[in-house]
């Protein structure tokens, strides 16, 4: 289960969470959204080609494309501080 960041309300559940607790998963695509805001910790590795796509256009982060492989877009990511 990805770590808690920031503090936040989960809507779905009403529960309350805190910096350094686990995120109980209900819904994937509610995860994804909260991971986008950076509320819950995002783990990477485990994303698809296309995910990376879409963290690193939510996250604005510059000089990544469609055209890259997936090791590529990783490491363009992991670059931004």
């Amino acid at each position: 289960m990805p770590k808690v960041l920031k503090d936040f309300n989960d809507r779905p559940t009403k529960k309350r969470y805190r910096p350094g607790q686990e995120y109980e998963v209900t819904n994937q695509d509610y995860l994804k959204h909260l991971q986008n805001l950076g509320y819950v910790e995002v783990d990477l590795e485990d994303m698809t080609k296309d995910e990376l796509l879409d963290y690193a256009k939510a996250k604005e982060i510059g000089g990544v494309n469609a055209t890259m492989k997936k090791a590529e877009i990783l490491e363009t990511i992991k670059a931004v501080p």
